[in-house]
């Protein structure tokens, strides 16, 4: 019998070699080593290490441990069970709106979530995205941040806030049914998170719209809502029992954020 290959056979064989990519040489490796210490008989310290290793891997090449957390925050939550899965917050801010309620602030490099807790109960919370690849989904949507306008998430109710002093920023919402439990959804848009839009165009519209409030020009702010609204896709949202005064309140001025998170 011979044992010539034939030229299949080598196609066939350098095919697989092509398609190995990166991730699954590192996941080797990592596999690899943990086979090497576990011979050693360090069982104990290799599961530690190979537990690391593995979330360090997906954190890095992947959003999926990020999305997973954020997926824990509800409004009603436990405020003690978010710590367990964000840690401890490590910005408390006491609100300007409600005496009784408090902005709890838990950075990570891809976000900042802001969750607002009364009487030990989660009423309601922000999401910012903090870099231009990272895309947080938005609850009761079924959309993610960066993949509609303001424009297409809904029709303008003529509710909105917005400041281009301490901050660049523009906020809008509406109310929820049934389906999304009869809550509020605010979106808007930093100037210090994610950029999914045109930043040039956005802040020069924001701008513009903040000018155009303080002269009292009526028509000038509806015509100037409406172009802001058809170029900005939000880089940030909240979900709350609460009305558009305080989810604006739960946002950070510039000076804030770089302050406490800022690296």
């Amino acid at each position: 019998m011979s044992t010539d290959q034939s030229p299949n056979s080598n196609q066939t064989i350098e095919t697989v070699r092509i398609k190995r990519t990166p991730w699954l040489r590192i996941r080797d490796v990592i596999i690899g080593l943990g086979f090497v210490m576990i011979t050693f008989g360090q069982f104990a310290d290799t599961k530690e290490l190979l537990t690391y290793a593995y979330h360090s891997f997906i954190t890095h090449f992947t959003d999926r441990v990020e999305l997973n957390n954020l997926a824990e925050v509800s409004v009603g939550s436990n405020p003690h069970y978010l710590e367990e899965v964000f840690g401890i917050a490590r910005l408390i801010k006491p609100s300007q709106i409600d005496p009784d309620l408090e902005y709890r602030y838990y950075h990570a490099p891809k976000y900042l979530l802001g969750v607002a807790v009364v009487s030990g109960r989660v009423k309601g919370y922000m999401v910012t995205s903090l870099r231009d690849s990272f895309y947080p989904s938005v609850r009761f949507y079924n959309r993610a941040l960066s993949e509609f306008s303001l424009a297409e998430y809904s029709r303008f109710n003529g509710r909105f806030t917005t400041d281009s002093t301490n901050l660049m920023y523009y906020l809008e919402g509406q109310q929820l049914g049934r389906q999304g439990l009869f809550l509020n959804q605010y979106m808007g848009y930093i100037d210090y998170a994610a950029q999914f839009s045109d930043r040039e165009l956005v802040l020069t519209n924001i701008s513009a719209l903040n000018d155009e409030l303080l002269m009292s020009e009526e028509e000038a702010v509806n015509e100037r809502i409406q172009t802001l609204r058809r170029n900005l896709r939000p880089n940030f949202f909240v979900v709350g029992d609460f009305a558009i005064e305080t989810a604006a309140d739960m946002v950070l001025t510039r000076f804030e954020y770089q302050s406490h998170f800022a690296d």
